[in-house]
């Protein structure tokens, strides 16, 4: 693919699902192709070609966490557009850190205030919560 395009756009992909990604792809088809794969695989990748096209150890520090890649010779503010038109909130998973900052409001809520949530009764706050500890 770097013989081929001459841009590249780092895309951060942590929470996104299988279906997401295929949209994403498909959103992008004949603009630019997405490259995901393991963390490790990425960088041997990279490291291989950069002994072809020097510019690419630039990009190696960069290979961290959650990312792939997205090559194109198109107009990045283009391309950047399609990937943020595809951008998607996703529901929380247990043990996963917010993104931002989660206010529940005062008032009554459908929870119990037992360790059952499947019991009758709810539990009502008197003040916004902002965490919950």
């Amino acid at each position: 693919m770097v013989d081929t395009y001459s841009r590249i756009i780092f895309v951060h992909a942590d929470n996104v699902g299988s279906l997401q990604f295929a949209e994403v792809r498909q959103a992008l088809r004949g603009k630019a192709e997405m490259c995901m794969g393991k963390k490790t695989i990425m960088r041997r990748v990279v490291a291989a070609k950069a002994k072809t096209h020097p510019e690419l150890a630039q990009i190696l520090p960069l290979l961290r966490g959650n990312v792939g890649l997205v090559f194109t010779n198109e107009d990045l503010t283009e391309v950047r557009d399609i990937l943020r038109a595809n951008k998607k909130e996703a529901p929380a998973k247990a043990g996963a850190i917010a993104p931002s900052d989660v206010i529940v409001p005062a008032g009554p809520t459908p929870l119990d205030p037992r360790s059952d949530f499947l019991l009758p009764g709810s539990l009502h706050l008197h003040q916004d919560c902002s965490r919950c500890h």
